[in-house]
Formats: C-alpha cells, structure tokens, sequence
C-alpha cells in the first residue's frame, strides 16, 4: 500500500539510552498474531501466509522491534526469547524508516510496520486486528498492486468534499450497503443492486479520475478494514481471551449508518469497500480468486454479481431513505465547516514568522510524492488543503527541481494559486538568503528551520515585505503561444 501512512512518520536519532528490551505484553501479543496468521490465513484469504511477512513495532523514538526479519539492518541486535515462535531482533531507536503504520520497503524486504500504543492499548482481538490489516496490505502489494486510489487526488484536494450532495448520495449508497452486508442474505442481491444503480447515478457527476480514486481506496483499504472484520469473527477460536472480538464484528458496520460521522473523510472508502467485500461473499463465493486474476475493482466485480438497479428505481429509493433530509443535513454541515476552516487558517496565518509562499506552475504535473500522511489531511476550504506531514518533490530536470519537506510545520496548499505557503521563523528566512546571495551562480537555495526543509533550483525569488515567494523560472520565460489571426469579413 504505497504511501497510505496512518500516523505522522518522521526520522529519530539515537536516544543514547538503550531500553532493556520488549516487554512480555508485547512479545505475547505478537505471538498472538502470529499464532493467528498462520491459523487463518487461507480461511481469511486464498494462498495467504501473513506468517511470512516481517512485521516490526516501533515505540516512540526509543525503540523497534522487529520479527521474522531475514536480513535486519546493523543497529538491529538480535534478542532470544522463548516467547515468539520466530526470530526477534531489538533497535533502540526508530532510525531508517517511515514511522507509520504501513507496509514498506525495509532493508531488501517488505515489512508490515505499526506503532506499539495503536497495537497494545486496544484490547487484544483489536490489536490483533490492526496488524493483520497492515500484513494484508503486504499481500494486497503482491497480488493487485496497482488496485488502489490515486493518492494524489488527497494531496491536490481534488476529492469534492464540500459537494453536499456526493455527500448525501455517498451516505445513500453506504445505507444501502449496510443492509446488503448485515441484513438478510436473501435481500443482499437486490440492496448491492440498488447500491450500484445510486452509484452510477452519482458518478454522473464526477470524473473518471476521481471515481477510479473511490474504487481504489476501497480495493486497497476497504478490502484491509474487510479483514479486519473477517479476523473478528474468527480469533475467538484462539481462546477465551478473545471472546470480546465479536462485539468488533458487529462495531465495523456501523458506520455505514451514517457514514459522513466518521471522523476521516477517506475513512468512508475502508467501511465502502469492506461491506462490499461481505456483499461478494454471499453473491460470488469465488470472488476472491477472480481479484487477485482479473483488473477488475470490488464495485466491479459487485457488478458481475447483481446488476445495477434502474434510474427509477434509485429514485425510489432516495424517497424512501429521506435523500432530501440528508441532503439538507451535509448543506449545513458543510457550512459549519467551512466556518471552522477559515477560522483556522486565520489562526494559521497569525502564528509569528514570515511566509513562505513556494508557487509550483507545471510541476505539479510531475510530482515525486515520498511520504505522505493523507489521513493528517485536511480540505478547510473548498480551495484550501491542510497537510501535516509531506515530503514532495517536484521537477523532473535537475536544473529546476523543486524539495520539499514539512515534518512538523503545517503545509498549506493553496489550490487557486496553485502554490503551498507555511510560516517560518524569520532568522530562517534571512539566512537562507544571505546564503543564497553568496553563492555561485546556479547554485541551489535552501531554507531550513525546525519542522521544514525546502531546497530549489531553477527559481525566482522574490521578496514581498514578510513574504518570500518562490516559482519556477521556466514557468515565466516560457513564451506565450499566439492565437493564430481570425479574419472577419466586413
């Protein structure tokens, strides 16, 4: 699942400290999921072995553990324990990855990484459940790498999140689901038809881009969030310990209610994706196997299953599920938040400093997005997107390339300017241009302060009282394409 990072990630340096090692909770707790992985695997999903996938825990910045591994980096000592039924090895600090809860390339070999308080604080069946989503990410990497959404639909705040009625008709379609996947099996062909009818209706309005941008993130994290549930409903064969994961089976439904409740906007496309999965299980017991072969997405092979439902039908439906009642609700919801958004951004816009204002142009066609937080996302406003953690570069050429690094300071990105803007400490500032000045020609500018790091080339630079404004130099030396002449007869 490249880049969908759950947590804010960030590099540590050693502590200096080194901790005495994993305590027992924690190694009992990954030999539970172990134990689980290789119980269930195939029942959750065909020729899966979760065993077989690395897994890491990282605590803070003091230290990581790392199971299964076949080949740890140097910093990681190896650390006998009886307790784990596989080889465990000890770092003592979070060096050298994305602190995230994620699957990621780690030293030759794709690992499956979470965070020790997301994994030990919630009872044992949730924790179990969280790491057995971030190893079937792994799987999902393997078997249907490219059935996922285009991340950068969240980084350019392309998704219409302030349309009242997508909202509304998102929250029609979930409703729908919910009763395909919780009610009776006998009604689950003609809701999941339904369903699709309302979704082609709704989609009439928005692009290819962004439907592909729905079907994916349900492809990839509905179909985790899926095996969350399916995982529920079978650790309590683990043992008693486990038999409150039941009460999780039935609590990952809910959502589908009231779908726009859910504190994440994406976190709509997990529970989509997951009650479409549970749709498939009753319509197309062979589904599964057909996904990893085929390009087809979940709505898709839905679609295989029970055929969409007629534009009056849909109609019907809405009368009946209230449309125009949610459709009033999400009109001053969205009223509400735009409120609360440019509040913010004045709160923003007050903190101490001088702003950086970085204009892009053209290169934002070619992006090299190399971390991302896209649930520490937010659109405050119609045309301004709040990331908390980015690391993006931008440029294909080396004599105009664009870095930039926000790991603490919040990045604005300004979609009518087309331009991301932070605030900075003004010593950062000055300094970065004084070093600037005294450089050779052609060399890069570079500003630095805590939290941010940007570095460019092929810019201008302009400076605007306490502004410093950064765009593309290729983007102003471009010459205008004429309008050939139009003759008009008199």
């Amino acid at each position: 699942m490249p880049l969908c990072l759950c947590d804010q990630a960030s590099t540590n340096v050693r502590t200096g400290t080194a901790p005495a090692g994993p305590d027992a909770a924690l190694l009992e707790r990954i030999e539970q999921v172990l134990r689980a992985a290789r119980q269930f695997g195939e029942e959750l999903w065909p020729g899966w072995k979760p065993a077989a996938t690395p897994l890491a825990v990282f605590q803070g910045a003091e230290m990581t553990v790392l199971v299964g591994h076949p080949a740890p980096p140097a910093n990681f000592r190896r650390f006998p324990t009886p307790a784990v039924s596989a080889s465990v090895f000890v770092a003592d600090s979070t060096a050298g990855f994305l602190r995230a809860n994620t699957e990621q390339p780690f030293a030759g070999t794709l690992t499956s990484f979470f965070a020790y308080n997301d994994f030990m604080k919630p009872a044992a069946a949730e924790g179990l459940a969280l790491a057995l989503h971030e190893l079937f990410h792994a799987e999902l990497s393997r078997v249907a790498p490219r059935k996922v959404g285009n991340i950068l639909v969240v980084l350019w705040g392309d998704y219409p999140e302030f349309s009242a009625r997508n909202r509304a008709l998102l929250a029609l379609e979930a409703q729908l689901l919910y009763r395909a996947a919780a009610g009776e099996e006998a009604q689950t062909r003609s809701n999941a038809a339904l369903f699709l009818g309302a979704r082609a209706e709704r989609r009439k309005q928005l692009t290819a881009e962004l439907a592909g941008y729905e079907s994916g993130e349900e492809s990839s994290e509905g179909l985790a969030r899926y095996i969350e549930w399916r995982a529920l409903g079978l650790l309590p064969r683990l043992g008693p310990e486990f038999k409150e994961a039941a009460a999780g089976v039935a609590a990952r439904l809910e959502p589908l209610k009231n779908i726009n409740k859910l504190e994440r906007d994406r976190e709509r496309f997990y529970a989509l994706g997951m009650a479409q999965a549970i749709a498939l299980d009753r319509l197309r017991p062979q589904w599964k196997k057909e996904f990893a072969a085929m390009p087809a997405l979940l709505d898709e092979l839905l679609a295989g299953a029970a055929p969409a439902a007629s534009a009056e039908e849909v109609t019907r439906v809405r009368e009946k599920l209230s449309f125009n009642r949610l459709l009033a609700e999400q009109e001053k919801a969205l009223a509400e938040r735009q409120e609360q958004g440019e509040a913010r951004l004045v709160a923003l816009a007050a903190v101490p400093g001088r702003r950086l204002v970085v204009e892009i142009g053209e290169m934002k066609n070619r992006p090299a997005l190399r971390a991302f937080n896209p649930n520490g996302t937010v659109l405050l406003t119609p045309g301004q997107v709040l990331h908390d953690f980015l690391l993006l570069d931008l440029g294909s050429d080396p004599a105009q390339r664009f870095r930039l690094e926000f790991r603490g300071v919040p990045a604005l990105y300004d979609r009518l300017q087309n331009a991301f803007w932070c605030l900075l400490p003004a010593e950062a500032i000055t300094q970065a241009l004084e070093a600037y000045t005294k450089a050779p020609a052609g060399a890069a500018l570079a500003v630095q302060a805590p939290g941010f790091r940007g570095e460019f080339t092929g810019m201008q630079v302009e400076r605007r009282g306490a502004e410093l404004r950064i765009r593309p130099l290729q983007d102003l030396i471009k010459k205008p394409q004429l309008a050939p002449p139009t003759f008009v007869r008199p």
